[in-house]
C-alpha cells in the first residue's frame, strides 16, 4: 500500500467556501532567531512544557525511571534542559537508512549508527542480552488439544529479573511458527494465531501486568524507556523459545497494538531472532476505535488539540456520518490526524466542509502549516485535498497485515 503525505501551507490562505484554495508549504518548523546557550535551552524547554500534554497516570506501570513515574517528575528532579536546537540539522523526513550503504558490512556499521542514535534520543540503552537465562514450568494443562503451558524466566544479575509467559500450543507436528504478545487471552490476538496453527506466547509485559517494569531496578546502569523494556522482554522470551524443538525458529512474529506496536517495532529492530512484527490498527473495529481513542488521549501525531476537531451529524437521523481529528505537532504546525464519513454521506460536502473547519481553526491559532497522510489508491480523497490547496511532499509505502 502507497501512503502520500500531504501539507499546506496556510499563511494568506482563503479557508471558505468550495474555492477553498492555499499555496502550498514545505513540511517543518522554520527556526526563529535563538538565543544563545543555556537560555535557548531554557526557552526551549518552557516551551515544551507549555506544548506537551501532561503525562496520564492510566496504569500503575510505566516510570520512566527507578526514581520517576513521570518525563515532568524527572525533568524536575534532573533540572535536565533539551539540546541546542539551532545547532541540530533540520530533516523534517526520516533519512534513507541506506544510505552509503554499499555491502553487508557498510550496513552493520551503519545499523550500529542507527541503534546509538535512537538508544540516545528515543529509546534510552538496553543491557546486553542475559547468559544465565533459567526457565520453570508453573503449570501445564490441556484444554481439548490445546497445551496451556505456564513458564517463568529468571535471569540477569542474581536472577533478580523475571518474566511471565504463557504458550498456548496447538497439536500437530512441529516445529510450528510462533506469535508473540503482551496482549492477554481475553483479546482475539493469541487464540486466531492458534486457530491457524501458530503458537501462541504471551508474555507479561503490558499496562495490566508488567513484569519489565523491575528492570530499571535490576539495571539501574541503563535508562531504557518503559516500552523499550516491554520490548526487551519480548527479546528473552525469544530466549526461551530457542531452546524449544516444537519452535521453528525462523517463524517468530511479535505484535503488539498502539503503543505496543511501537513496543514491537523496537523488539524487531533490537532483537535479531524476530522475523516481523504486526500492528492491527487498521484491521478490526475494535482496533480503529482503540486508534481513535488513542490519539486523542496519547502524544502520539502532535498533540490532540479539540477546537480544531469536529463531528458531523446526519439532520435527518441524528447520527454521526463524519469526524475531523486534528493535532499540534509546533507551535505553528498542525496535522490533521484523521477524516472520514461514513459512505452514506460521500458525495455530500461533509469531508470538505469538515477539513475547512479544521484548517480555519487551526490557523485562527497561529499554525502557518498544517499536513495529512492518506492512502494513495484512496483517489477522491487525494484529489479534495489537492483541490483545497495541499501538495503531495512524500511518497512512501505502508505495509498492512490482512492475515496469516
Amino acid at each position: 500500500m502507497n501512503r502520500r503525505t500531504f501539507c499546506q501551507s496556510m499563511a494568506g490562505a482563503t479557508l471558505a467556501g468550495s474555492s477553498l484554495m492555499a499555496k502550498a508549504g514545505v513540511l517543518g518548523i522554520m527556526p526563529a532567531e535563538a538565543a544563545e546557550g543555556t537560555e535557548e535551552q531554557r526557552e526551549a524547554l518552557a516551551l515544551m512544557l507549555k506544548v506537551l500534554t501532561p503525562t496520564r497516570r492510566a496504569f500503575r506501570h510505566g516510570r520512566i525511571s527507578a526514581y520517576d513515574l513521570t518525563w515532568e517528575e524527572w525533568q524536575k528532579r534532573t533540572g535536565e534542559l533539551p539540546p541546542k536546537f539551532s545547532e541540530m540539522p533540520s530533516r523534517p523526513f526520516l533519512p534513507d537508512p541506506l544510505e552509503g550503504v554499499h555491502n553487508k558490512a557498510d550496513w552493520e556499521k551503519h545499523r550500529g549508527e542507527i541503534r546509538a542514535l535512537a538508544e540516545h534520543w528515543m529509546t534510552g540503552r538496553v543491557p546486553p542480552a542475559p547468559d544465565n537465562l533459567r526457565s520453570t514450568v508453573i503449570k501445564e494443562t490441556k484444554e481439548g488439544n490445546l497445551t496451556i503451558r505456564d513458564v517463568r524466566l529468571d535471569f540477569g544479575p542474581n536472577h533478580r529479573a523475571y518474566l511471565n509467559l504463557q504458550l498456548l500450543i496447538p497439536a500437530g507436528d512441529g516445529p510450528l511458527p510462533v506469535f508473540l504478545t503482551n496482549q492477554g487471552r481475553t483479546g482475539p490476538w493469541a487464540p486466531v494465531a492458534v486457530a491457524r496453527g501458530y503458537i501462541g506466547v504471551i508474555f507479561m509485559a503490558a499496562d495490566e501486568q508488567d513484569d519489565s517494569d523491575k528492570y530499571i531496578e535490576v539495571y539501574p546502569d541503563y535508562d531504557f524507556s518503559c516500552l523499550t523494556r516491554r520490548a526487551w522482554a519480548a527479546s528473552r522470551a525469544v530466549d526461551y523459545l530457542y531452546t524449544l524443538p516444537e519452535v521453528d525458529r525462523k517463524c517468530i512474529a511479535v505484535s503488539g497494538h498502539s503503543r505496543n506496536g511501537k513496543m514491537a517495532l523496537i523488539a524487531a529492530a533490537y532483537d535479531g531472532h524476530i522475523d516481523s512484527r504486526i500492528n492491527d490498527q487498521y484491521r478490526s473495529p475494535a482496533g480503529a476505535r482503540r486508534f481513535l481513542h488513542n490519539i486523542v488521549q496519547y502524544p502520539g501525531c502532535g498533540t490532540f488539540y479539540r477546537p480544531a476537531s469536529y463531528a458531523a451529524f446526519d439532520a435527518l437521523s441524528g447520527r454521526m456520518c463524519g469526524v475531523s481529528l486534528a493535532s499540534i505537532v509546533a507551535p505553528d504546525t498542525g496535522h490533521i490526524t484523521q477524516i472520514c464519513v461514513t459512505p452514506s454521506a460521500r458525495g455530500t460536502g461533509t469531508g470538505h466542509e469538515l477539513l475547512r473547519n479544521s484548517l480555519t481553526t487551526l490557523r485562527e491559532m497561529g499554525c502557518t502549516s498544517a499536513s495529512l497522510t492518506v492512502t494513495a489508491a484512496n483517489e477522491d480523497a487525494v484529489r479534495l485535498y489537492e483541490r483545497v490547496g495541499f501538495t503531495t511532499v512524500r511518497q512512501f509505502t505502508a505495509y498492512v497485515w490482512e492475515r496469516f
